[in-house]
């Protein structure tokens, strides 16, 4: 064994790879990781690349002392949410959410990169794709336990007021 195993989880062609580490170095623990903002800076909506990673810095933040909705409401405010069908790791149901506060779980993403596609975009200059990586980390009672490599494929478009917005999921290469 190389000492990482796990299972890509395929989301139509986009993949959320996600993996265990079995060593004994973690990254640390997000239970004690600022929450995103509850409003957005005005300049992140300036730049593709920073507005990218502030959504994924929201969607994938949760902790048990929180609401249940408290990260897709934050991501929501950069853009769409929407995951393909069955295909959504962070949208929490009551019964999701019964479990992560019983466990006092809390998730955070870890060194989130977002890069912006260099070609031309089929639907003109105000769409572009970013891909993000990230490891998102997750922990009980501050304990860290998983650690699980992320990727997404998002559009980005533009607003008539020059406002990059995240849009749909990327499904496909």
């Amino acid at each position: 064994m190389s000492g990482t195993e796990g299972i890509p989880v395929v989301h139509g062609r986009e993949e959320v790879n996600r993996r265990t580490p079995r060593s004994a170095a973690a990254p640390p623990a997000p239970a004690a990781a600022t929450p995103p903002p509850d409003e957005p800076a005005p300049n992140v909506y300036r730049a593709p690349a920073a507005l990218a990673q502030a959504w994924l810095n929201a969607l994938c933040w949760c902790d048990f002392r929180g609401a249940r909705t408290d990260n897709t409401r934050r991501a929501a405010l950069y853009g769409n949410t929407q995951m393909p069908p069955g295909q959504d790791p962070w949208t929490l149901n009551e019964q999701a959410w019964r479990q992560i506060t019983a466990a006092q779980l809390s998730a955070a993403c870890t060194g989130i990169t977002a890069t912006v596609e260099t070609v031309s975009h089929p639907t003109g200059p105000d769409s572009t794709t970013v891909r993000l990586t990230a490891t998102q980390v997750l922990s009980s009672g501050g304990t860290t336990y998983q650690a699980a490599p992320v990727t997404l494929t998002r559009t980005v478009n533009q607003d008539p007021d020059w406002r990059w917005l995240i849009g749909r999921p990327v499904t496909a290469n």
